[in-house]
This record gives structure tokens, C-alpha cells and sequence, in this order.
């Protein structure tokens, strides 16, 4: 497969997934690599690019050598199961019928050390930076982002992947901030009040 375009977003916003066991575990810098699943010629309009996914893998792996790697097929479902027993599995299904989980949780002495979640955009749309895409972001204490540019770099050397120069950076509306204006913007406080 030739010509799909990967682009990158560092930071928090309104839009990426941020799992409460990740939030809890203090991994709080995000970095996306966003693939974009439309690719000319392809007879399906929208492409998993499962190599770019197996070195997003074998970037999580390679962080920590004593780590143990678990997944999660289903955020909603919060079930993990070891990696290998995923991989065998999900080995075992036709190349057309995988789709990558939704969360890998890396942690070294039982401490959540790294996350790898996905947003599959492609099945809704999604706003404009994500739209018809799939967004893997990377969950760390630090930023990762240089070196996850690097190491897909270097697993690009066939020139599969259109990776971008540019990094995105997004932030969230502050909080609070949502709620205030609209506090400010409604008719509220002309409501009369319950006498104490």
C-alpha cells in the first residue's frame, strides 16, 4: 500500500479520547499520529494501514523491555487481556476483518507507564483534523513526540507512508470555561431564586 498520509497533533483537545485510567496514572502528554484512511485506488474507501499500526506497537513495546503489555478491545467494556493472547487471536482473523483495539496499556511494576489509544474517526467523520481517520494517541509522563517521528521514520524507510514535517498543537477549552460562558450567555439569573 503506497501513498497513505500521517500526520501528527501533540497536546489535549475538546476532541481525543483521555480514558480516566490513563488520566488517573498521571499520563498527561499526548501525542497523535493520525492516518488518514482514504487512499486513491484502494477498492475500499477507507484503509486500516496495519503496518503503521504494528510500529506504533513496536514503539510502546520497545519503551520499556521489562514492561507488560496489555489490551483492551473495547474501552466501553474496560476488559484487558494479556498481548499475546490479543495477537494470537486477532493473527487468526483475515487481514480484512482487523481493526486495531481500542487501548494498549503499558506498565512496568504495575504502574501505567504508556497508552496507545485509538479513535476510529473514519466510521463518523469526526471535526476537521480527524476527519475520516484513524488517531492513535500516545499517552506518556513526557513527550514522546520526537521520538515516535523518528522511529516512524525509520520503519518508512519503503516510503509506505507520507509522513508530515508539521506537528499540530491543540489544546482543551480551559476548564470551566465551557460552563461559564454558557452561564454567561443564558437567561438564567433573571430566574427568580428560592428564598432561603
Amino acid at each position: 500500500m503506497s501513498g497513505v498520509d500521517v500526520r501528527f497533533v501533540a497536546g489535549l483537545d475538546d476532541h481525543s479520547t483521555f480514558p480516566d485510567i490513563v488520566r488517573d496514572a498521571g499520563l498527561d502528554q499526548r501525542f497523535g499520529v493520525i492516518q488518514d484512511t482514504y487512499v486513491p485506488g484502494a477498492t475500499d474507501g477507507m484503509v486500516f494501514d496495519e503496518p503503521l499500526w504494528n510500529a506504533l506497537v513496536e514503539f510502546v513495546l520497545g519503551s520499556a523491555s521489562d514492561g507488560v503489555l496489555t489490551v483492551c478491545p473495547s474501552l466501553d467494556r474496560m476488559k484487558e487481556q494479556a498481548w499475546d493472547r490479543f495477537l494470537a487471536a486477532w493473527l487468526a482473523q483475515a487481514p480484512e476483518d482487523r481493526d486495531p483495539p481500542d487501548a494498549l496499556f503499558l506498565r512496568r511494576a504495575d504502574k501505567l507507564v504508556l497508552s496507545l489509544i485509538t479513535d476510529p474517526w473514519y466510521a463518523i467523520g469526526g471535526p476537521p483534523l480527524y476527519h475520516d481517520s484513524y488517531a492513535y494517541s500516545l499517552f506518556s509522563s513526557a513527550d514522546l513526540g520526537p521520538q515516535v517521528q523518528a522511529h516512524l521514520r525509520q520503519a518508512n524507510l519503503g516510503g509506505q507512508w507520507a509522513l508530515s514535517e508539521e506537528v499540530v498543537r491543540v489544546s482543551r477549552v480551559r476548564p470551566g470555561a465551557q460552563e461559564r460562558l454558557q452561564k454567561a450567555f443564558s437567561l438564567d439569573w433573571l430566574k427568580p431564586r428560592p428564598k432561603a
